[in-house]
């Protein structure tokens, strides 16, 4: 259970968006950790080339920065589509133009879907008010407003599928220093 759990933590930097020295250097210290909590674990195993390869992060982290932006699972993804499509035909002549021609049929789909295009952005409940009633906090972040300008206000946006509510939580800033800004809604 120990392994996993370090492993989790470690799957969770490895793919933060925003890195510092010292979260680097967290990731270090938990690589460490987890070689040590590994050979506890399982004493006749031993580490795997990728184990290995795990080691290097916070070295590749500080030369290119969040391993995420130069991360190429989005490229398997993709390359798995086209593996599952050799792996269900049995005519091999011509595969690239049985390829091609799948994938075509594959988009052509998903543009004729009614859902292709949906709604990014759902707001429900619109209210109008004067910018006058808002706290002096946000008259102070819409500088813009003029006084007698009205404000939409709404107690629910759904946004690309999230929905967003009066009372909940977002992030506001990213780390710094290892920690996060939230803000009520």
């Amino acid at each position: 259970m120990a392994v996993i759990l370090s492993l989790r933590n470690i799957v969770e930097m490895v793919h933060s968006p925003v890195f510092t020295n010292t979260t680097v250097g967290h990731l270090q210290t938990y690589l460490k950790e987890l070689k040590i909590i590994f050979k506890k674990a399982f004493p006749d195993s031993r580490f795997k080339p990728k184990h290995h390869f795990s080691e290097h992060y916070p070295d590749q982290i500080r030369l290119l920065g969040p391993l995420v932006h130069v991360s190429t699972i989005r490229f398997e993804a993709k390359h798995n589509f086209f593996k599952r499509i050799i792996r269900g035909i049995s005519n091999f002549k011509s595969i690239l133009a049985t390829l091609a021609r799948r994938y075509q049929l594959m988009e052509a789909y998903h543009l004729a879907s009614p859902h292709f295009l949906g709604q990014s952005v759902v707001v429900k409940n619109v209210t109008g008010i004067h910018a006058t009633l808002l706290s002096e906090d946000i008259q102070k972040v819409l500088p813009d407003m003029l006084p007698s300008s009205i404000i939409l206000v709404s107690d629910t946006v759904v946004i690309e599928g999230t929905k967003y509510s009066n009372g909940m939580f977002g992030l506001v800033a990213s780390a710094t220093l290892g920690l996060a800004q939230f803000a009520e809604i």
